[in-house]
C-alpha cells in the first residue's frame, strides 16, 4: 500500500474530517478523482477504511448512487459497508464510502508468486460465493482482479466499491470473464492469452478442472460463459472425482477464510531463502512524477556480523517511483518514529525504489529487525532480501 500525491485541486490530506465524523488517517492510494484513507467506524472505533471521490461532478453523483447502494450488501465473503454519503471537504463537494479495513489482497501475493492448485480451490470458495449473491441480487461486481481479493481479518472477500445494478446479463458475463482471468493470474502471474486456440490458454501451468474452468469463462461468446454456481459445481463435482472426502460449505468457507492470510505470512518466510523480484501492487494507477534527489539519510544501521554476514536489507516496501517510495518512508517514520526508515534504489535493481528499514546487516540481525517491525505493527509483508 502506498502513500501518492493528489492533483492540487484535490486538496484532501492527512487529518481531515469527513462529514464531521471520519478523520482521515494514512493514505493508502490517490489519484486525480479519488483518495483511499485508514479511518475508524463507530464508538468502538473499529479499523475502516475511507474512499473518496469528487472532482468530477458527473463521477461524484454515479458514484453516489453506487456506494448507496453497496450498503444493501451484506454477504459474509463481501467486504462489509460501514457507510456512504455526500459531504463539503475543505469546500469541495465529495462522496464518501466507508468500509472494513483489508489487511492485504491477493495482488500483494501474485507479486511474489503464482498459488498452488490447493490454494486457488480454496481461494475461489468466497469468491464465488460472493459473486453468486451479487448475481442473483440484480448486481455485477465490475472489478474482479487479484486487488480485489482481500484478506480482513481472518477471512477473504470480494471487494465491495465496484459493485453495480446491472439490468441485463452482459455485466455478469463480464464478471464470470474476469473471474478466468484471474485463475490464469493466480497460476501463471500472467493475463490469458489466446494463442492456440481454444486451449491456448497456458494449459501446461493450468491444471484440471481449472483449465475447463478457464476455458468456458473466456468463451468468446457471453452467451456461453458459465455461471458462479456452474464454476463452484465444477469445483465440487472434481473434488468428489478426486475421492477427497465431501466437507460441509461452511468447513469449506473456514479453510478458506485462512488460506490467504497463510500464503501472504509464508512469504516474507520464503524471501529470505533466495533473492526475488517485488514489484509495486496497486489497485488502480498511480499518478508518476518527476524524480527528485533521494534525502541523506543519517543515523543508518552499521554493518552487521553473524550468519552470512553481508548484504542482507529488511524491506518494508518496493516501488516503480521515486515518489511513491518517499510517501511510504514518511509516513512510516510518522507512525514508527523508533526505526530509521531510508529509501534506497541499488543498481542490481533499478527497477525499484525500495523503503528499508536496515541495509547491509547480518542475516540474523535483518530477520530479528524484520520480526521486532511486524511486532510493532509495521506490515505483516515486510521481508529481508540480499542485494548485492
Amino acid at each position: 500500500m502506498a502513500d501518492e500525491f493528489l492533483v492540487p485541486e484535490f486538496p484532501i490530506d492527512r487529518g481531515d474530517i469527513v462529514d464531521g465524523t471520519y478523520r482521515l488517517g494514512v493514505a493508502i492510494q490517490r489519484s486525480a478523482d479519488t483518495a483511499l484513507f485508514e479511518t475508524e467506524f463507530g464508538s468502538d472505533a473499529l479499523p475502516a477504511l475511507i474512499k473518496i471521490g469528487g472532482n468530477d461532478p458527473k463521477q461524484a453523483q454515479e458514484l453516489a448512487e453506487q456506494w448507496q447502494d453497496a450498503r444493501e450488501l451484506t454477504h459474509p465473503s463481501l467486504q462489509g459497508v460501514y457507510a456512504a454519503g455526500l459531504s463539503v471537504l475543505n469546500g469541495i463537494p465529495i462522496v464518501y464510502l466507508v468500509t472494513e479495513r483489508a489487511d492485504e489482497s491477493l495482488e500483494s501475493v501474485l507479486a511474489e508468486r503464482a498459488l498452488t492448485a490447493s490454494e486457488v480451490r480454496e481461494m475461489l470458495v468466497p469468491v464465488l460465493a460472493a459473486l453468486k449473491y451479487l448475481h442473483k441480487n440484480g448486481y455485477a461486481h465490475s472489478g474482479i482482479a487479484p486487488s480485489a481479493v482481500l484478506a480482513i481479518g481472518d477471512q477473504i472477500k470480494l471487494s465491495s466499491d465496484s459493485a453495480i445494478r446491472v439490468q441485463n446479463k452482459e455485466a455478469i458475463a463480464e464478471d464470470i470473464s474476469a473471474l478466468g482471468a484471474l485463475i490464469v493470474r493466480a497460476f501463471t502471474f500472467r493475463g490469458p492469452h489466446f494463442a492456440g486456440g481454444a486451449d491456448g490458454y497456458l494449459a501446461e501451468e493450468i491444471p484440471e478442472p481449472f483449465r475447463d474452468i478457464v476455458r468456458h469463462c473466456l468463451d468468446s461468446d457471453p452467451r456461453r460463459r458459465w455461471s458462479a454456481a456452474k464454476v463452484e459445481a465444477k469445483l465440487n463435482t472434481r473434488a468428489a472425482l478426486d475421492g477427497r472426502p465431501g466437507l460441509p460449505k461452511w468447513v469449506y468457507a473456514g479453510v478458506a477464510a485462512l488460506v490467504l492470510i497463510l500464503i501472504i505470512m509464508s512469504i516474507a518466510r520464503r524471501r529470505s531463502s533466495e533473492p526475488e523480484n517485488v514489484a509495486a501492487a496497486s489497485p488502480t494507477p498511480r499518478i508518476e512524477l518527476p524524480a527528485k534527489p533521494v534525502p541523506v539519510e543519517t543515523a543508518r544501521p552499521p554493518r552487521a556480523t553473524g550468519r552470512k554476514q553481508n548484504g542482507w536489507w529488511v524491506i518494508a516496501a518496493a516501488y516503480s517511483s521515486r515518489e511513491a517510495a518517499e510517501k511510504r518512508m514518511h509516513s512510516i517514520r510518522e507512525r514508527w518514529p523508533d526505526f530509521q526508515v531510508a529509501v534506497s534504489h541499488p543498481q542490481s535493481d533499478p527497477a525499484h525504489y525500495y523503503v528499508t528499514l536496515g541495509e547491509d546487516l547480518a542475516e540474523d540481525r535483518a530477520e530479528a529487525l524484520r520480526k521486532r517491525a511486524v511486532e510493532s505493527g509495521l506490515p505483516r509483508d515486510t521481508y529481508i532480501k540480499r542485494v548485492m
